[in-house]
């Protein structure tokens, strides 16, 4: 069992398991499949992509309707001072396919969203429509059950979003960039 490498020591938890149970107690433990990255790299198993969506009111899945456009935004290349990011006006097979390009020299990826119920499913739907396969794999994480993680609350889900410097205006991009600024203040400690 590894703990992921920008985790500070003060955070790490060990998997809690007691013999015989059939469910143990986690935290903040992931399996590692390469060596341990530095402190202050948030690359540890691909790089990190925050994306967000947005979908006319009342069209909530791609089997209702389609998607109106959404925002990708490199979380690595924001932590090295430059803003890398992706915008998609709509969910068309040539948008599509400009999204996997960009992704290209990223990979491999990890989506993050503050709603991946709602944002992955777009992304993955229209991956799999148009090109038979998804870059970002099966899961996404979410960013509130991370910081919900680093202060040991279950419950609190909404306090991270005070970190937010980019105006969350349901722009995706802009909502995008927000939530990416947020999750690297979360990383670098600020709660």
């Amino acid at each position: 069992m590894y703990v992921d490498a920008f985790v500070p020591d003060s955070l790490r938890r060990r998997q809690a398991c007691s013999p015989g149970r059939r469910m143990c107690q986690r935290g903040l433990v992931a399996p590692r499949t390469r060596p341990t990255m530095r402190h202050d790299s948030v690359t540890i198993m691909g790089r990190l992509i925050v994306v967000d969506c947005e979908a006319p009111f009342g069209v909530g899945a791609p089997s209702v309707g389609d998607m109106t456009e959404f925002g990708a935004v490199d979380v690595n290349a924001l932590r090295d001072g430059s803003t890398e990011t992706f915008h998609g006006t709509d969910c068309s097979e040539e948008t599509f396919r400009q999204f996997r390009e960009w992704l290209g020299p990223r990979m491999p990826v990890v989506f993050v969203s503050d709603n991946p119920a709602y944002d992955f499913q777009w992304i993955n739907f229209y991956f799999w429509k148009y090109q038979g396969e998804n870059p970002f794999d099966h899961s996404g994480r979410r960013i509130a059950d991370f910081y919900a993680g680093l202060v040991g609350d279950f419950r609190n889900t909404q306090r991270w979003k005070r970190l937010r410097r980019t105006r969350h205006d349901h722009h995706p991009l802009h909502d995008a960039l927000g939530n990416a600024e947020a999750l690297l203040r979360m990383l670098d400690g600020e709660r």
